[in-house]
């Protein structure tokens, strides 16, 4: 699945859900690191991470919830659990949310740097 796919699937269940509204975020993150001492390398590490987040409305009570995890079923039990925690912050929320119309984002993001890392 893509990420595009992940976010679609989180959102529509949602509002399959019962949502009125529904977003979320994808993200993938990579780390690497390497130790060195007196010139020699001690140690060599990578890890990554990813996962979905899903933001929902029902009624006047909103819901967030997480998975770590990028697969259709855990994108799909986000959004129906953010759905249902709005559901029950709707029970004691107070006034009405009212959202403004707006066009959907898609963005990415990446750092500067003065060496490329992949060149050296």
């Amino acid at each position: 699945m893509s990420e595009f796919d992940v976010a679609a699937a989180a959102v529509q269940a949602a509002l399959d859900a019962g949502a009125t509204y529904a977003d979320a975020r994808v993200m993938q993150r990579r780390y690497e690191a390497m130790a060195a001492r007196n010139g020699e390398i001690e140690d060599l590490g990578e890890h990554g991470d990813a996962g979905v987040g899903v933001r929902a409305l029902v009624g006047s009570g909103w819901g967030f919830f997480a998975l770590a995890d990028l697969t259709d079923g855990a994108a799909r039990t986000a959004g129906v659990t953010a759905a249902e925690i709005a559901s029950a912050s709707a029970q004691v929320a107070r006034g009405a949310a009212h959202l403004l119309p707006a066009q959907a984002v898609t963005g990415s993001w990446s750092n500067e740097y003065a060496i490329d890392p992949f060149g050296v």
